[in-house]
């Protein structure tokens, strides 16, 4: 039975093990070292893992939202060497892995092609070998490295034409640039579905404890492979991830020596280390005084380890049970059930399934265990795609339940499916039936710029204070805006949802209305899409528009500094003459002054 003993047993002084990297503990003194190299790991790293302990319970796997939200735990707040990456965020540039011969093996690089066989790219940024995988053999690469010392594995990057590279390097206008680095995301988020839904698949298969540890191990390297983020992604995945899955499926937490061999070896090899760090932790939790990787615990002084114990005081508490824990189950279930769908739409479900919380919300292609699914198949026809196989993707991916307009499609799927007369209609209702049934404060953020920034920031502020939702990693458009609504759980005190705002027209208002906030935020006004707007006046106007949903004694909180600050107050108060200003700047009169 999955268990979150094991990693209470571990001595408390000593959890940075699972994430500090063994070949340097001893040189490290522990953790200080790995903290001194990138300050803010260490607490980053330690949130990480609380937020395992918080949604620990994988009854219906995981999604690639989780990967996304586990990684700006692990990141957050680091001060990273790598310019170009953020928390939660995927990458959108080109990256590189380097293998070394002491720790790439040939069998590492066999899988390393045969797994990237057929993708049409380049497999290394190494330029003796830079070419596609059927055009390289496991035995000459391997010789490369041996006579090199290093050679650069590229992980899987879509291919773009001359204006795309244009637009990401900063040489158009910063709406082409969104437009590409969008493009480049929205490709690795689909490679990212599809190694989660072969996980949930194989875990689901597996009849033994190798076969599950072979699926947790493999995971783990299809991830490391991907590289999905431009930094942190060996701590993500071969730490805080892999202990999750461990102590979900029964297995000990495991203590490698070196966590990137998780991209540099083969998947049975991988296993073994992972197999071999277990068995370290059994020793540690036997003796926790013992030198596992040349050091040990009695060597840290009085005052680290009290440093250490006061960073790790979160994720303690949340062990210890005392309110911060995995949420229970009534707290962590979604408020959307298939009877509210049914209440909601007056239509009745095709087929039965057992009357249990969702685990999330998709349309579009967003499919994961769980989720009840909106099914827009014209989309699909559009496209000139067989309807019958992009349900049976949506299928496999594991979803609970589909909602469509099409009554056929009850025959093509052996899950559930509600059939209404405008899909659309029905995903808005849901959505804000959700809302209303909530009993959570709502934060609608808006602005020209610093829309998601800022979601982000205020999630991680008050993640650690109280139940907070928010989708991390979804955009700002109608669509993400149901899946936030439709998302919120029953023990969530306060949800932060981005909306874009692209006029200051009815669809403004119908969102706003939709989202019925207790808190609007304005983060920017500024030059931005004025081909649409034509006028910074139009632009604020528009901004202020989000507060025609605002509830009763809401409040709107508004960039003192934005040019257009007096003509958006002017807006609001038209608008919503009782509603409360607050500002935040750069003076000393805002109510948020930096």
């Amino acid at each position: 039975m999955s268990s979150l003993e094991p990693l209470r047993d571990i001595d408390p002084d000593q959890l940075f093990r699972l994430f500090v990297d063994g070949r340097f503990q001893q040189r490290y003194r522990g953790w200080v070292g790995y903290e001194d190299k990138e300050p803010g790991s260490v607490s980053a790293m330690l949130e990480g893992l609380r937020y395992t302990v918080q949604n620990f319970d994988l009854t219906h796997g995981f999604s690639a939202h989780y990967v996304v939200a586990l990684h700006g735990k692990c990141m957050s707040n680091v001060r990273t060497r790598n310019p170009k990456t953020k928390a939660g965020e995927l990458r959108y540039l080109n990256a590189g892995m380097p293998l070394f011969p002491k720790s790439a093996t040939l069998a590492g690089i066999r899988e390393l092609l045969r797994d990237r066989c057929g993708d049409g790219t380049v497999v290394f940024n190494t330029d003796s070998i830079a070419e596609r995988a059927e055009d390289l053999d496991a035995e000459s690469v391997y010789r490369e490295l041996k006579s090199t010392g290093r050679i650069n594995y590229r992980p899987w990057y879509p291919e773009i034409d001359d204006d795309t590279k244009a637009a990401l390097d900063g040489s158009g206008s910063l709406t082409d640039f969104v437009a590409a680095k969008h493009h480049v995301q929205s490709a690795i988020a689909e490679r990212l579905d599809t190694v989660v839904a072969k996980f949930n698949q194989a875990i689901r298969r597996s009849g033994t404890d190798y076969c599950r540890l072979q699926a947790i191990s493999s995971l783990v390297r299809d991830l490391e492979v991907l590289h999905p983020f431009a930094d942190g992604n060996c701590r993500t995945f071969a730490c805080a991830l892999l202990t999750h899955l461990l102590l979900y499926w029964d297995f000990l937490p495991a203590l490698l020596e070196n966590p990137n061999l998780d991209g540099e070896r083969s998947c049975a090899e991988f296993t073994a280390e992972i197999v071999a760090g277990m068995e370290r932790t059994a020793q540690l939790i036997r003796d926790p005084s013992i030198a596992l990787f040349g050091y040990s615990i009695t060597e840290s002084t009085p005052e680290e380890r009290a440093q250490f114990r006061e960073l790790a005081a979160p994720l303690l508490h949340a062990l210890s049970g005392n309110g911060d824990g995995p949420v229970s189950g009534a707290d962590e279930q979604l408020i959307l059930t298939l009877p509210l769908v049914e209440t909601v739409t007056g239509e009745r479900w095709e087929k039965t399934l057992q009357d249990e919380p969702f685990k999330g919300v998709g349309a579009y292609g967003t499919a994961a265990p769980g989720y009840l699914y909106f099914c827009f198949h014209d989309e699909w026809v559009a496209k000139g795609l067989l309807v019958e196989d992009e349900l049976r993707k949506v299928v496999e991916r594991g979803v609970s339940a589909i909602v469509t307009s099409d009554a056929q499609h009850i025959r093509m799927v052996d899950v559930p499916v509600l059939v209404v007369g405008d899909v659309q209609k029905a995903f808005v209702d849901v959505a804000r039936a959700v809302r209303l049934g909530s009993r959570c404060q709502l934060a609608l953020v808006t602005g020209t710029v610093g829309k998601t920034s800022f979601k982000n920031w205020l999630y991680h502020c008050l993640s650690p204070q109280t139940a907070v939702h928010a989708q991390l990693h979804s955009g700002n458009m109608r669509f993400s805006i149901l899946q936030s609504l439709s998302s919120i759980r029953r023990g969530d005190k306060c949800s932060v949802v981005e909306m874009a705002v692209g006029s200051p027209g009815p669809a403004a208002v119908e969102r706003s209305l939709q989202v019925s906030p207790d808190v609007c935020v304005i983060t920017h006004i500024g030059e931005c899409h004025m081909h649409n707007h034509k006028s910074l006046d139009v632009v604020a106007r528009a901004k202020a528009s989000i507060v025609q949903g605002l509830r009763s004694n809401g409040v709107c909180v508004v960039n003192r500094d934005a040019e257009l600050f007096d003509v958006a107050v002017s807006e609001i108060r038209s608008r919503r003459p009782d509603v409360v200003i607050r500002t935040f700047g750069t003076r000393e009169t805002d109510y948020g002054c930096l």
